[in-house]
Order: structure tokens, then sequence, then C-alpha cells
């Protein structure tokens, strides 16, 4: 249920109830030790985004001690009582030092668990409230885990620590939001594709110009290096559907350690790292698998980032260059080691 603060009473207009089709938890949840203290939940029908129904964002660093947060739920309102919240409410706490916490909870694993709350205030997240949020500076930076009871003296909140789980979330997350093609083989009129419905091409199309095939760079280009990419993405992380048009956007590549270290964790042996420091630049969901070119020469392909175009965070792209044997496998003519391009031709009306 979202839209309405009152859960059982209600005859607000932007209330919604939604089905859930699935739950993901993580495959390293430790019951006894509440690590991994992860879910996804999955519903039958989208809700689509308004004013009342809005996306939170992410945090992809773990908020440091002291920062003001809130946390939120319909759970019960102090220890002890066995009836829930019928209104949403909410508290306000802050980070609270790993070591400060440890010593008071004993239990808290620094791996994947974060502590909230305020010392002997008896601000707190309750029973009922598990799953919920912990929002800092307006991004979702913990979830509600476990604690000892509810806001006792000397005690602190424990919640599962969203920064952790990042590439987790975006693994399990991942949906193909590009159109799958191919080839009939029993007419090369056909496009088969991952739906029922195939794609037939018009009869009456004639060759109009040339298109040409790029060529892969000689090697890795060093970090400094300008490059371009291309998509039909989305145009930025908020936005409801990809984008109508072909979108280019200028980017650097970047020294693998903005990639490589939490909470992008990319691999310099295989990954390249580009993007611009402010993130106004970046590719976007739906243009996984498109070209990063430098210079004119396909360097990488479009893979994974955290988000899209968020400022310090860099986008990693496949480098061409490791997969170049693999490619000349597929691509050679009997056994012709060359990537010389054959001659394409773009038809239209």
């Amino acid at each position: 249920m979202g839209g309405d603060v009152n859960r059982k009473w209600s005859t607000s207009l932007t209330r919604r109830v939604k089905r859930i089709s699935k739950i993901t938890t993580h495959e390293l949840y430790n019951k006894k030790s509440y690590e991994y203290d992860y879910a996804i939940v999955e519903l039958k029908t989208p809700v689509r985004k308004n004013k009342n129904f809005y996306p939170i964002r992410l945090v992809v660093t773990r908020p440091k001690p002291e920062t003001p947060c809130e946390v939120a739920g319909w759970g019960i309102v102090k220890e002890g009582s066995i009836f829930a919240s019928i209104y949403l409410r909410y508290a306000e706490l802050k980070i609270i030092d790993y070591e400060e916490c440890k010593f008071h909870m004993e239990y808290i694993s620094n791996r994947t668990m974060l502590c909230a709350g305020i010392y002997g205030l008896g601000v707190d997240a309750c029973l009922g409230d598990s799953g919920g949020p912990l929002i800092c500076n307006g991004e979702l930076a913990g979830i509600v885990s476990t604690g000892k009871g509810c806001g006792r003296k000397g005690t602190y909140g424990v919640y599962a620590d969203v920064a952790a789980a990042i590439s987790w979330i975006e693994k399990s997350t991942k949906k193909d939001l590009m159109q799958r093609y191919g080839i009939n083989e029993a007419n090369d009129q056909i496009i088969a594709t991952s739906t029922s419905k195939p794609i037939q091409l018009l009869p009456k199309l004639k060759m109009s110009r040339l298109l040409k095939v790029a060529h892969m760079v000689a090697k890795r280009p060093p970090a400094g290096t300008t490059c371009e990419i291309a998509g039909w993405g989305y145009a930025d992380e908020d936005a409801d559907e990809p984008s109508t048009k072909l979108l280019i956007a200028q980017i650097g590549i970047r020294p693998d350690s903005d990639c490589s270290k939490p909470p992008v964790n990319s691999n310099p042996k295989y990954d390249i790292c580009a993007g611009v420091k402010s993130g106004a630049k970046d590719a976007c969901y739906g243009d996984s698998g498109g070209p990063l070119l430098c210079k004119g020469k396909l360097a990488g392909v479009i893979s994974f980032g955290i988000g899209c175009g968020r400022k310090g965070l860099f986008g990693v792209y496949a480098d061409v260059i490791v997969a170049k044997k693999w490619i000349l496998s597929i691509v050679s003519n009997k056994g012709e080691r060359s990537l010389r391009p054959k001659r394409y031709h773009l038809f239209q009306n």
C-alpha cells in the first residue's frame, strides 16, 4: 500500500494497493546474525510515477556518523504493545559510529550493517517496522533490521546497509530493456523478435546510402582520452521511458581506480572506466550494449554503472581489446583473421 498515511481507513484518492509477485532474499542472509538482511519485492503491476509516487534514490556510500536521518513505518509505537500503528509514523535520528554501536550492540557487523538512533532518548524503530526505510539526505541509506527491544536506553537500532548491497541490488533487478532481434533462417525478409510477433521488412525498400562499420581501436585508450557514447536508453535516471531519439554524449576515459573501488567495483582487467566527474554525462538504462567510440573507433561496450549520471561516479565499459580474439573467432571467414569490415547497406523508402 502507498500514497496514504492511514493504513486502515481512508478516503484518499492517492491510495494504491499492489499485489506482490516475487520476493528475492539475499543468498547470504544469516537468520542468527542478521547479516545480509536484504530482500527485493517485485509487484505484479507497476506503480506509475507521479507527484504522490516517486522512486527514492539509493545511497552509493555509507553515510558518515552524526548524519541526520529519518526512519518510518507502521509498526508498534512502544515495546510491549501488541497493536501496530494505524498511521504512518516517522522519527528523526542520526548515524552512529561503528565502534560506539559495537560497544552497545555487540553483534553488529561492519560489512552489511549500520547503526542509527539517539542515545538515551528512546528514538527508534520497533516491531512491525522491519523492512522500512532509513532515509538520509533524501536517499535510502538503510533498511530496518534488528535491535534490542525498542528505544531502550543505551541501545541503538541496527539497519541493513544499502551501500554495501548496491552491486547485489543492481544484479538482482537488472532487466533487458532492449528488444532482441535475429534473422529468420527460412526468410531473410523476416526479423524474429523476443515476442510472438515477428517484424517483416517492406518489399519496396531501396538502397540509399552506405552504412559504415566502426573499426576497433588498436589498444586501450589511456586516461584523459575524449570519447563518445550513444544510445536510445533513458535520458536520465528519473525518466519514465526510453528516448525516441539517438542520444550522444562526450565523456572522458578515467583512471581504473575511479571504478575499481566500491561501490562500482569494476574489474580493470576487463573493464574501462569512463565519464565526467560532475555526473552530467553518462549512459543509462537501455543503453547497454551501445558503443564507446574514441577517435571514431570502437573502444568499449556499455556495460554497467551505479544509477545514471551521479556525481563522482563513472560508467563501466567492456574493453573490446580484451575480447579481440573471441571477436575474431566469431567474425572470421574460413580462417581469415581480418577485421576489415564487409560492406553493408542501409535501406529506406
